[in-house]
């Protein structure tokens, strides 16, 4: 299934154009809790919820169309119908009613919003050359005579 790609620019506006608390409430505690439990009792790993999150956003920023949510969860987090039946349907209780009334001013905007923080990339000490000899090993010698006669070999009989 084909999506429309979004400039920064258009997510941003269509980010800034939702109400003050339906934008708290996507960068809230609140959310990440509720996002995190219906991942828990639908058996889905820590990427797949992370998957799941943002397509719970492309619905509300007007991305994905609502009829479309099943779909691109099916293939998204890589899902069957009846699972990604089960998740909107606790995203439709959980989420977006909250979100809806959030919209229409019935409740007030979450307190504890979680700011997102940049990014460290972890970079390695740099390799230093380190070199060691090779360990040496001292094998005795002896001296060799210069003609060795080979060894009598006697039969008995």
């Amino acid at each position: 299934m084909r999506r429309r790609t979004y400039t920064r620019e258009e997510i941003e506006q269509k980010f800034d154009s939702l109400p003050e608390g339906v934008r708290k409430y996507i960068h809230s505690f609140e959310m990440d809790v509720a996002v995190q439990k219906i991942a828990q009792k639908n058996n889905l790993h820590i990427d797949q919820m992370g998957l799941l999150e943002a397509e719970i956003v492309d619905v509300v920023l007007g991305k994905t169309e609502p009829e479309n949510f099943v779909p691109y969860m099916m293939e998204t987090l890589e899902i069957d119908q009846e699972q990604a039946n089960n998740i909107a349907q606790a995203v439709n209780v959980e989420l977006f009613e909250k979100i809806r009334a959030y919209m229409r001013g019935e409740i007030t905007p979450p307190t504890q919003v979680v700011q997102p923080q940049p990014v460290q990339m972890y970079v390695p000490p740099p390799l230093t050359s380190v070199v060691h000899p090779a360990p040496q090993t001292i094998l005795p010698t002896q001296p060799t005579p210069a003609h060795t006669a080979p060894m009598a070999t006697a039969l008995v009989t």
